[in-house]
């Protein structure tokens, strides 16, 4: 007998329409903002009429919900390996792999940097997803420091440090998409974790771990 192969079906019409109103509104949320745009621009930049795209998102919050949750789906993998990684200094070194991404995708650095700062008022609806993203990411990268406390100055304290930390890269982030052929965000963080006194050069461990005994 002829053996039949099942092929899992894609997507449907309706994710698939779903999909592009999400990543239409990213584009157009890091280019022109949050406040700047109507759910009707969006629809139109869909390619959709206005009853199409509230079809799919009734209101203008629940599609940024939507862009923020899609980014944080796609890091997902790299958020739950941090805690899990061998040491703290992987857990940073793993840190500075993503920003390295992010220059591979300056449309969603570019969304977040623009967000992030609206996100600051209170009563934008990107404010709870930031506030607890940044209350999370300091958390990790205090816990990376504190593993690597015996290499910091007396002086500096893990919880400061991750504070600095994701300061810089936010700081790195603004400056890059400004210019970036002249900011090298990865050299920048490396050279500031070197400065504190740890070391994310992974072929220097490695040849530390392969020394032979003496």
């Amino acid at each position: 007998m002829e053996s039949r192969r099942t092929v899992a079906p894609g997507p449907g019409k309706g994710a698939q329409t779903r999909a592009r109103i999400v990543a239409v509104a990213a584009e157009a949320f890091a280019r022109d903002g949050f406040d700047a745009l109507s759910l009707r621009d969006l629809a139109g930049r869909a390619g959709l009429t206005h009853a199409g795209l509230k079809h799919h998102f009734a209101t203008k919050e629940a599609l940024l919900l939507e862009v923020l949750d899609e980014r944080d789906r796609s890091d997902s993998e790299a958020f739950a390996l941090w805690p899990h990684r061998r040491s703290g200094r992987e857990v940073l070194r793993w840190a500075v792999e993503i920003v390295s991404r992010n220059t591979t995708q300056p449309g969603t650095a570019s969304l977040y940097a623009r967000l992030s700062g609206e996100a600051g008022d209170r009563h934008h609806p990107a404010h709870p997803h930031f506030f607890q993203r940044y209350r999370r990411l300091v958390a990790i990268i205090e816990a990376a420091f504190q593993e690597e406390a015996a290499q910091l100055p007396a002086h500096l304290a893990p919880r400061t440090a991750a504070r600095q930390f994701v300061a810089l890269m936010d700081g790195l982030q603004v400056q890059w998409l400004l210019d970036p052929d002249d900011v090298d965000m990865v050299a920048q963080l490396t050279a500031y974790l070197a400065g504190i006194g740890i070391s994310i050069d992974d072929t220097k461990d490695r040849t530390t771990e392969e020394a032979p005994a003496r």
